[in-house]
């Protein structure tokens, strides 16, 4: 995952494992295998990075538990911004890709030209930092101490990413999937009481996902939704009309094995989401038109020298990239309402 996010290959500086690299730290010899932290035009602080190797087994385990970052389209930057060219085309009323459509000719006439509208997506290179500290009797102490320590940086950060993913505003960050423009928010039913999820909703919802994302959207809730959507049921009663009296014939919210699926689709089950009732508690999304560019692979640093004075050691992991839905805009089809890649489902409060 790791080596498809930055598309290049792992180094171990000549360590067999993250615990020799450690041992070799902590013992205070020099070995030309250390290699120190610096960064842009500013001479080495003292730190040393582990190696990239290592740091991305981390983030393999840690990209495993996301739920957008693992699924979203993987962009590798070159430089401090990225632009990412594509067709401005979501008016379907009368054109396709923003200007052009086939037309039936007779012999011999002639074709008149057409231009397609495209657009840029642009990608800034943020900086994602996360610092601590531990003091050096902790480290002496606690051998594993550190080896947790460096672990739970590295999934720290890449939770703060996928939160990002989906929360994100756009200003220093990236642009989340509840943040975007191109997202739908569908209405509450009328006189829908607060705090609920009823099944209306979920059809709605379904109905407003564009159907060239049928086969890789996910649902996505927080786990407050989960008592009501476990509690529900579809009813028919004599008539043929649904009530909530009669037989049972139908049940979306389905599980196997521990996992869950909704009108066939996977169920992701996050604490990144508000809780039952908000805006965004429940989501819709194909997480493949959403893209996440990455300038700098993870990097997990440690210095002795910042914390002399106190006797302790400081880490800092950070990473550098940006994400944004492809999306500028909901799609207008030739008929219909409008179709989007995310569909949230509004307050109910």
């Amino acid at each position: 995952m790791a080596d498809r996010l930055f598309g290049q290959q792992r180094q171990t500086d000549g360590f067999a494992s993250f615990g020799e690299w450690l041992q070799c730290l902590d013992s205070g010899r020099f070995d030309q295998r250390l290699r120190a932290a610096a960064s842009e035009g500013i001479d080495s602080d003292g730190g040393f990075l582990v190696p990239s190797q290592f740091a991305n087994m981390f983030l393999d385990a840690a990209i495993e538990e996301t739920i957008l970052v693992k699924r979203c389209l993987k962009l590798p930057m070159t430089s401090d911004e990225l632009k990412v060219s594509g067709f401005d085309g979501n008016n379907h009323t009368s054109t396709l890709f923003g200007g052009i459509i086939a037309a039936w000719e007779e012999e011999l006439a002639t074709a008149s030209p057409q231009t397609p509208k495209t657009r840029q997506v642009a990608f800034h290179a943020h900086k994602l930092l996360l610092l601590t500290r531990a003091s050096n009797e902790l480290l002496a102490d606690a051998s594993s101490y550190e080896r947790m320590l460096g672990r739970a940086l590295i999934t720290a950060t890449a939770w703060k990413l996928d939160y990002d993913l989906f929360r994100g505003t756009g200003a220093g960050q990236p642009l989340g999937a509840l943040s975007a423009g191109s997202r739908i928010e569908v209405a509450k039913v009328a006189n829908q009481t607060a705090d609920t999820i009823w099944f209306r909703n979920l059809v709605d919802m379904f109905a407003r996902l564009h159907p060239n994302c049928y086969k890789n959207a996910i649902w996505c809730i927080n786990p407050t939704c989960i008592v009501p959507l476990l509690t529900m049921d579809v009813h028919v009663d004599v008539a043929g009309s649904a009530s909530l009296v009669g037989d049972t014939t139908y049940t979306p919210f389905r599980e196997s094995d521990g996992r869950f699926t909704l009108f066939g689709r996977p169920v992701e089950i996050s604490e990144k989401l508000p809780g039952l009732g908000n805006a965004g508690d429940i989501v819709l999304v194909d997480p493949t038109q959403y893209a996440l560019a990455m300038r700098q692979e993870v990097v997990v640093e440690k210095s002795v020298h910042a914390g002399f004075t106190s006797d302790s050691s400081y880490y800092r992991c950070k990473l550098r990239g940006d994400g944004s839905p492809l999306w500028a805009e909901a799609m207008t089809p030739n008929a219909g309402d409008s179709l989007s890649w995310c569909v949230t489902l509004a307050e109910r409060s």
